[in-house]
C-alpha cells in the first residue's frame, strides 16, 4: 500500500517538474532524473511504469530512469502503458514510445550526437533526427538505439544491440551493429 502511494506520489513530482500532465495510474517506483530545458515537453500516457529503484528488476538496474530534453523544442512522448527500467532517453527534437512498449535496464535511447564531431565540414553542428519506437516493442537490456531510427510495432531488439537502421514491424534485431533478422515462419 505504501509502495502503491510513493509510486504515484513520484509520477506525480514527475508531472510537475516537467510541466507535463499526472495520471494517477502512473507508477514511477524511485525518482528518475529529469534534465529539462524550459519549453521542452514530457509526455507521459496512462498506466506508464517506470522503475529507479534496483531490487524492483529481476536483473538489476545500473542507474534510475533518465528523461533528458536538451533544447526548448525537445518532446519525449510515452505513450500509454508502455514500462521503462533504468533507462535513458536523450532528445533534442523528438522522441516517441508506442503503445505496450517495454525498455530494459540500461538501455540508451538518442535523437541526436551527444556532442558535435571534430571533423571537417561539420562546423560544430550535432546531428539530430527523430526517433519512433511502434506499439508493443521489446527492447532488451543495455541496447542503443541512435538518432534517426524507427522500429516498427511489435519488433524485438535484443540486448546489447546498436541500432542505427530501421526495424520493420515484427522483426528481431540483433547485434553490435544490429542486424535484422526476419520473422519465424511455420
Amino acid at each position: 500500500m505504501i509502495s502503491t502511494f510513493l509510486a504515484a506520489l513520484n509520477s506525480l513530482i514527475v508531472a510537475l517538474r516537467s510541466g507535463g500532465v499526472w495520471h494517477r495510474c502512473q507508477r514511477f517506483y524511485g525518482l528518475p532524473i529529469l534534465i529539462r530545458q524550459p519549453g521542452a515537453r514530457l509526455e507521459i500516457g496512462r498506466r506508464v511504469v517506470a522503475l529507479s529503484k534496483p531490487r524492483l528488476n529481476e536483473i538489476g538496474l545500473i542507474q534510475p530512469v533518465v528523461f533528458s530534453l536538451l533544447t526548448p523544442e525537445a518532446v519525449i512522448h510515452i505513450d500509454d502503458d508502455a514500462g521503462l527500467s533504468g533507462c535513458t532517453l536523450s532528445a533534442r527534437r523528438e522522441i516517441r514510445v508506442g503503445q505496450g512498449t517495454m525498455i530494459g535496464s540500461g538501455v540508451l535511447i538518442m535523437d541526436h550526437d551527444a556532442h558535435a564531431l571534430p571533423l571537417p565540414g561539420t562546423h560544430g553542428s550535432v546531428a539530430v533526427k527523430p526517433v519512433h519506437i511502434g506499439r508493443e516493442v521489446f527492447i532488451g537490456a543495455r541496447a542503443i538505439i541512435l538518432k534517426g531510427v524507427t522500429i516498427g510495432d511489435h519488433a524485438v531488439i535484443g540486448a546489447g544491440a546498436v541500432v542505427t537502421h530501421d526495424v520493420p514491424a515484427h522483426h528481431v534485431a540483433v547485434g553490435n551493429p544490429a542486424r535484422v533478422v526476419p520473422p519465424e515462419t511455420e
